[in-house]
């Protein structure tokens, strides 16, 4: 397996991104990953004052969970653009709520025949003991998976996020192809500990992925990042992102 770690370079940055992903902008990001020109839309003040009620009410570990869907998706995002590049990656949106069923994160790859390349299902967690919720949690989600129990959720998602490409000459051309899970790659996305730095750590934190998921590497992905005190960190970059979200309201109400 492959697991793509990062880091954060620009916690500001990071929190302005994620507040836009917060308000709904998710195609804003996308673009400016790709380098295009955007810009976000604006909502009204009662709208951001409940995302931030939100924030600073609920369970610390939903938020951090929520926030860190956003950090992963934005990762995910920008690993895809750079290795397929523009016009072959389709990605649904991050969650509106904390805690929220479904997919945490969802990609299409298409190649430059218009067929699929890949399926990217991802699992996200945000943890202090990596290792625990991946046996715990994520394995078992990804055994149903494999298992054919969601295959409903896959081809919802795919339907979605490209319902109205090329006027549904895409979603027909692919569409016998979507629940063959050979095409299925999937990303553990999660908060690693120091343990699990080095390249024996990552083998002990994945121990077993191969066991879950059979057939070729490519199959098996992962995307890790050691926030140290992860409690602590998610604190202080919450207070960010509300600072970069109260910047957006309105002055004339």
């Amino acid at each position: 397996m492959i697991d793509n770690g990062y880091i954060v370079v620009d916690e500001d940055l990071l929190a302005e991104w994620v507040a836009q992903l917060l308000l709904g902008n998710s195609l804003h990001i996308s673009r400016i990953i790709e380098g295009l020109h955007s810009t976000g839309v604006n909502l009204r003040n009662k709208a951001i004052d409940s995302i931030i009620s939100q924030l600073n009410t609920i369970d610390d570990f939903k938020r951090d969970g929520w926030l860190f869907q956003m950090i992963s998706w934005i990762a995910l995002n920008t690993n895809l653009y750079n290795q397929f590049g523009p016009g072959k990656v389709f990605m649904n949106a991050p969650h509106t709520a904390p805690a929220q069923h479904g997919l945490d994160g969802f990609s299409l790859v298409i190649d430059d025949k218009k067929q699929i390349r890949y399926v990217v299902l991802c699992e996200d967690k945000c943890s202090i003991d990596a290792r625990k919720i991946i046996t715990s949690q994520v394995f078992p989600e990804l055994v149903d998976f494999e298992e054919g129990r969601y295959d409903n959720r896959v081809f919802t998602e795919i339907s979605s996020v490209i319902r109205g490409e090329d006027g549904g000459v895409l979603l027909q051309s692919i569409q016998d192809d979507i629940v063959n899970n050979k095409y299925w790659m999937y990303r553990i996305g999660i908060t690693r500990q120091d343990e699990h730095d080095d390249e024996d750590g990552r083998k002990k934190l994945y121990k077993d992925y191969d066991k879950k998921v059979s057939g070729s590497v490519d199959r098996r992905s992962a995307a890790s990042i050691n926030l140290g005190d992860i409690r602590k960190w998610m604190t202080l970059f919450n207070e960010k992102v509300i600072l970069a979200l109260e910047a957006k309201k309105s002055k004339d109400v």
